[in-house]
């Protein structure tokens, strides 16, 4: 399953990647489409990339690179609200922290 911020990779190319622009407030309205990824580690064992995103939930790069690919929106039937961080075991589990949206930018 890709993520819906990468419906055309080269349409949100054009919208998401400003360069200096991209973490600045001008890049704001736009996180919503584009992701705030916040988290990121790799799996030492396979060389994948797993991110922590804010709107998008846990996420995973192959070790290729490419278009991540979701790997969880939900966990214990509960939406993933705010993924800040997360860890990956060598046995692959993800370990992640999900912070409140109380304090959201809008």
């Amino acid at each position: 399953m890709q993520c819906k911020f990468v419906i055309s990779w080269q349409r949100s190319e054009e919208v998401c990647a400003n360069g200096v622009n991209s973490t600045t407030r001008k890049q704001h309205e736009k996180e919503e489409f584009c992701g705030r990824p916040l988290g990121l580690r790799f799996h030492r064992e396979t060389g994948e990339l797993y991110v922590a995103d804010a709107y998008y939930g846990l996420m995973v790069i192959g070790q290729s690179g490419g278009v991540a690919s979701s790997i969880a929106r939900e966990a214990d039937g509960d939406r993933i609200r705010f993924a800040n961080d997360l860890d990956v075991h060598r046995n692959g589990s993800v370990f992640f922290t999900d912070t409140s949206m109380r304090y959201s930018r809008k």
